[in-house]
This record gives C-alpha cells, sequence and structure tokens, in this order.
C-alpha cells in the first residue's frame, strides 16, 4: 500500500495547539477512516504534536528523521490507514524546513508515497500582533532583547513571514487561509487538504491561552507582563527581564486601570506594526540582510 505522507507546519499563532489536540482527542476515528496520526517520541516534551521530530532533524540529521518515518508508516499500513500525517509548527524553522526538504525528497524516493505540506496562512499583522501577546507574561523565557524595538521588529516579522511563504509557496504546498479565531472546522479543513476526504466528526475547540489570560481580572496577569506593557507605552525599548525590573508596580493596578493600560498597549502596537511592515516595504533584501549582520556584530561586540 502506497503510504501519503503529509506534514502540517503551522504557524505559530494559527490555531495549531487547538489542530493538534483534537487530532489526538480523535485519533482512533481517524484510524478507521484511514489516518494515522501518530505520538511523537517517548517522553516527548509536546506529546500532542511532533516538535521532537523536528528537533531530531539538527540534532541527529535526516537519516534518524526519515528512518522514524519509515517505521511509522509501516505502522499506518499495519493499522489499514492509507494516509500518515505529521504535525508541528517547528517543521518552519529556517535550519529545519530545508531538512524537511532533503526528507520529503528521500521518501517519496523510498516508498513512491505521495507527500503533501499544509501551511495555515493568516493576516500578517494579525499574525504579528498574536505573537508579542503571546509573550507578554515571558511564557518564551525573553520578550525582546535591548535596543530592539517593536518597529524594528515588526520590520524583521515582515521579511520573515514572507520568506517562509516563499519556502512552503515553492515546495508545492497546500494552503489555508484563517480569517479569525480557529473556526470548529479548522482540523477537519487541514484533514481535507491532507487526504481530500471529509471529516465531520473532527470539531476544533477554541483554545487561545493568551487571549483568556488577558481578558481576566489583573491578578492573573504576572507582573513582567504588565512593565513590558508601561515600557512599550512610553515609547522606550522593550528589554530583558532584569531591565524590565526596573519599572516599579506600586501595589496591584485597579481593574480600570489595567484595562486602559492593555488599551493603549494594544494601539501602541497597531501604530508600530503598521510603521515597521511599512519600513520593510521600501528596504531591499539587501539592506535588511545588512541590518541584520549589523545588529548582531553589535550582540557579539557587548561580550567583548
Amino acid at each position: 500500500m502506497s503510504i501519503r505522507l503529509a506534514v502540517h507546519v503551522g504557524p505559530h499563532k494559527t490555531g495549531s495547539t487547538s489542530v493538534q489536540r483534537a487530532l489526538v482527542a480523535n485519533r482512533d476515528r481517524l484510524v478507521q477512516a484511514g489516518v494515522w496520526y501518530p505520538p511523537s517520541l517517548a517522553d516527548a516534551q509536546f506529546p500532542d504534536q511532533h516538535a521532537d521530530i523536528a528537533g531530531l532533524l539538527i540534532k541527529d540529521g535526516v537519516d534518524s528523521v526519515s528512518d522514524w518515518i519509515l517505521r511509522t508508516t509501516r505502522e499506518a499500513a499495519g493499522l489499514g490507514c492509507d494516509t500518515l500525517l505529521l504535525s508541528s509548527e517547528n517543521f518552519r524553522a529556517p535550519l529545519i524546513r530545508r531538512q524537511l526538504r532533503k526528507v520529503l525528497c528521500r521518501y517519496r524516493r523510498r516508498t513512491g508515497g505521495d507527500t503533501r505540506l499544509l501551511y495555515v496562512r493568516r493576516d500578517p499583522r494579525a499574525l504579528a500582533r498574536s505573537q508579542v501577546m503571546a509573550r507578554l507574561d515571558g511564557e518564551l523565557g525573553f520578550f525582546f532583547r535591548e535596543r530592539y524595538d517593536l518597529r524594528t521588529w515588526a520590520a524583521d516579522f515582515f521579511h520573515q513571514q514572507r520568506r517562509e511563504e516563499r519556502f512552503f509557496t515553492s515546495e508545492g504546498a497546500l494552503f489555508l487561509c484563517l480569517e479569525t479565531t480557529p473556526p470548529h472546522a479548522l482540523a477537519a479543513h487541514l484533514l481535507r487538504l491532507a487526504t481530500d476526504k471529509d471529516f465531520p466528526f473532527v470539531e476544533t475547540a477554541r483554545n487561545n491561552v493568551t487571549a483568556d489570560r488577558l481578558a481576566g481580572p489583573p491578578a492573573v496577569m504576572l507582573a513582567y507582563g504588565l512593565r513590558v506593557m508601561q515600557k512599550v507605552v512610553e515609547g522606550r525599548a522593550i528589554v530583558g527581564n532584569n531591565a524590565a525590573k526596573a519599572v516599579p508596580l506600586v501595589g496591584e493596578p485597579a481593574a480600570a486601570g489595567y484595562r486602559e493600560l492593555l488599551a493603549a498597549f494594544e494601539a501602541t502596537l497597531a501604530t508600530a506594526i503598521e510603521s515597521g511592515f511599512a519600513d520593510a516595504e521600501r528596504e531591499t533584501i539587501w539592506h535588511y540582510r545588512w541590518r541584520l549582520l549589523r545588529r548582531h556584530l553589535q550582540e557579539v561586540g557587548r561580550f567583548w
């Protein structure tokens, strides 16, 4: 049996977590419909997705991942499935996606099976805003480095996102446009792209931890997130944890003050993203690369 290999590559903030949880919740029914969404590695950090498999492309290389996929393909065939589906936002990382291309080529050569890349496209301004909001409480370790303001970050994000979409377009990826909050049928839509079949029984639950946290009472916000918002509203550069501590919080802000602060932050964020995108539109790719190199050299220079 020829098994199709379909890989959902994200990106972040396009409902990927909700999709992955829906696939896990319906794993048995998907097998009956001919789709195998396999568990990741034993003791995987993110068991609902395949980030650890993507990480192996850097750690152990193409051979290790190709062998794992071939073993998993045999599992799919043993279950009577005709499609093997993998999902992780990490597959879209610049270094990993080039390795992924080699894996897909090797899979087609070894098995004769079809391969499909699945990419959820979202308005870049909304995507940039969501990625910043997700970092408000420092859940990814740090926000931005010193002297790296939102406008510059937005310009870099624009270039990186455009380059990423060009890469997956050149690889023949199938694109699905996400307009607003992930719809209940998002996972079903992706499954249809992967298999050309309908999956009405798969529903994507609304799962937006960041939005729920920001909509809650002030007490649920970490002090770091509030300090970051204060620094942005005041127009200063966004910095790491140590510098953020220099902005004191006197007591717990009242609910009204918190809402006002959040509204001011979102307005500032929207303006910065719009300005950064406009800068990127005017900037040539060579200017962008020189700017990145110059900033990296400045970062290195601070260590000496």
